[in-house]
């Protein structure tokens, strides 16, 4: 796993926060230094960490809007662990970044400040394909990209893959796929024909531990807490584990 991970789908719902907060909680465990980054205006990755969006007077939006220090928004939630948070403010700054020059590379300069400090810094994109997740396109390293065991979620990789590989000739000519990560997985048919589909495309590329649906990964982000802080001893918690060895 690469310094910077960007976890990407333009698709809502299909475990792009579930992974980057529960990744980044067993990362840390293993003593990790570990910063997520929450690029989504909803805040649910601030929300998951316990955090309150409307309560966070320093945000990612102050990074990108007010040019303010990474090191000034950051908050520490556990041992190795840091987040930049996030909320409703963000959206503006989506609909504005398109005005200013370079509006690609803002999130991509801010962190370059302190990518040495942390051995993994996680980005959690929003559900779209809009200039927030560009931002975080040409600042990453590679991209993990989260497909829910669903027809349309698999169909639905085809335009982030073009976005990637946009931003690949136009600006970040290094930006690699790092793993796609199959999420919500069953002992169905149609998952099991899903997995057949993801693994004859994209190959070495897909990672070999699929997250599988299990409620307490819902219940945990109910609670504000990483499915190893809610349930260590649950399927979900099992399968992040096994999936971030497979990752490091």
């Amino acid at each position: 796993m690469k310094n910077i991970a960007v976890f990407a789908n333009q698709k809502g719902g299909v475990g792009k926060t579930t992974c980057t907060v529960n990744i980044g909680f067993e990362l840390a465990r293993l003593g990790h230094s570990i910063l997520m980054i929450d690029l989504d205006p909803q805040g649910n990755l601030t929300s998951w960490c316990g955090l309150d969006p409307d309560d966070c007077t320093m945000t990612v939006y102050d990074i990108i809007k007010n040019n303010v220090e990474v090191s000034e928004t950051v908050v520490a939630i556990g041992d190795n662990l840091r987040i930049v948070p996030a909320n409703i403010l963000l959206a503006s700054v989506e609909r504005e970044l398109f005005a200013s020059i370079g509006y690609e590379r803002i999130l991509k300069k801010a962190l370059d400040s302190v990518r040495n400090e942390y051995d993994h810094i996680l980005i959690d994109c929003p559900p779209s394909l809009g200039t927030l997740t560009i931002n975080g396109l040409v600042a990453g390293d590679e991209v993990y990209i989260t497909v829910a065991c669903e027809h349309l979620s698999v169909i639905g990789t085809t335009k982030l893959l073009e976005t990637i590989d946009a931003v690949k000739e136009n600006y970040n000519p290094t930006l690699e796929i790092g793993r796609v990560i199959p999420t919500m997985y069953s002992n169905t048919v149609l998952a099991g024909e899903m997995l057949k589909q993801l693994d004859s495309f994209f190959g070495e590329k897909l990672a070999r531990i699929p997250i599988r649906r299990n409620v307490k990964i819902g219940e945990s982000s109910a609670m504000g807490q990483s499915i190893f802080q809610y349930d260590p001893k649950s399927i979900g918690a099992k399968d992040f584990e096994n999936l971030v060895k497979e990752l490091v």
